[in-house]
């Protein structure tokens, strides 16, 4: 049986939050619109490194990796579940690993559940491919909580995968382990795939919390862009511990990619297996900016509303009395202050706004945008 958009041509959206960054991101003196964390340099990665590391990283031959990726970065992936490295697959970002997810779905009028407000791809890249997308809401009234009996009613024979986010991306909301046991069993028994995107783990505000990959038969999924703060280097990655389907996701990316690359994927070890001092700093840098970012949303209750994000290095506020925020975001980003409106991620009202990259004027940027909120007349012209 060939793949679920077999004879129809595949038909994507306009990816909306990446062309509103790439039409602020050089113009912006703050960028608050971003979802990674504290940069890192080739220079700093390679101080990292062990003797042995340098030397296979300056000997290196320009081929193919394997295309599961290379052993020693499997097995460092591995450690972070328990898991066995035969266990991981290696992909060109988590992007490609969701597509290769969503391109496995290969049953006629199959269906996937999937969050909202979130990622876009998440609902665009499976609708796309000729799939049923069927949506369930995540609300800041409810804390922008799981509920697993909304998702349950939504499923049918026709349903092949449920995808959950946590840290959620943009609320940073997590969810608990109890929700996702039981999401997980009900999934087993209806022989559904239960995909975990937990690109941002572990990185927490309060409460340290368990990967899904450590507790449940969840497909979990990783990358280098958000809680290692390494998007240059491209990786991602899944813990699948279906040999089956590991076959099948395997085919899909030798499909579309073959392999990643050779070099990312030695510096991705590196940075694997020195994961405490690259959390740490991650944590550091949020940790002090979200004190920050609470202070600030404390003192503008009267236009604000939002959730202190549980985990990762975004946030998610509505604007009080609004029903889209993007007039709000084009003027913070004439005044300089990259955000992300919330029509990026199928929630108008909201913007997201990160709190992860290392800025030594976050403060600053915060006043910014109090001075904006204070400018409705303004807000209004940039909409029209």
């Amino acid at each position: 049986m060939g793949p679920a958009f077999e004879g129809s041509a595949m038909k994507l959206a306009s990816f909306v939050l990446e062309e509103w960054l790439a039409k602020y991101r050089d113009s912006a003196a703050h960028h608050l619109g971003m979802s990674t964390g504290p940069k890192w340099t080739l220079a700093e990665l390679e101080g990292l490194m062990t003797d042995a590391q340098r030397e296979a990283f300056d000997g290196a031959a320009l081929t193919y990796c394997p295309s599961n990726g290379g052993e020693g970065l499997r097995a460092a992936l591995a450690a972070m579940y328990g898991a066995d490295a035969e266990e991981i697959l290696v992909f060109n970002g988590g992007a490609e690993a969701l597509l290769s997810l969503f391109a496995v779905v290969d049953e006629p009028k199959a269906n996937v559940v999937v969050p909202v407000p979130s990622f876009a791809p998440f609902y665009e890249l499976p609708a796309a491919l000729g799939i049923e997308t069927r949506r369930y809401e995540l609300k800041l009234e409810d804390g922008f909580a799981l509920d697993v009996d909304a998702i349950v009613r939504l499923t049918d024979e026709r349903t092949r995968l449920i995808l959950v986010n946590t840290p959620h991306n943009p609320s940073g909301a997590v969810i608990g382990e109890d929700a996702i046991r039981e999401l997980d069993a009900f999934a087993e028994r209806r022989g559904i795939h239960l995909v975990v995107d937990e690109v941002y783990h572990p990185i927490y505000h309060g409460e340290p919390r368990r990967s899904a990959g450590e507790y449940s038969r969840a497909t979990v999924l990783g990358d280098f862009s958000k809680s290692f703060s390494m998007p240059g280097l491209r990786i991602g990655w899944l813990l699948e511990r279906d040999a089956k389907r590991r076959r099948r996701l395997m085919n899909a990316h030798g499909w579309f990619t073959v392999s990643t690359s050779t070099l990312g994927e030695l510096l991705a070890e590196v940075a694997a297996r020195n994961r405490v001092t690259i959390f740490d700093r991650a944590r550091a840098v949020s940790g002090a900016n979200l004190r920050l970012l609470e202070e600030w949303a404390r003192r503008h209750e009267d236009r604000l509303e939002w959730l202190r994000p549980e985990g990762s290095m975004t946030a998610f506020p509505r604007l009080r009395g609004e029903r889209d925020a993007r007039a709000f975001c084009i003027a913070a980003a004439e005044r300089g202050v990259l955000l992300a409106p919330g029509d990026c991620f199928g929630a108008a009202a909201h913007f997201r706004i990160g709190f992860g990259v290392a800025m030594p004027r976050y403060g600053e940027a915060l006043e910014i945008l109090s001075d904006v909120l204070a400018e409705p007349r303004r807000r209004a012209r940039s909409a029209s």
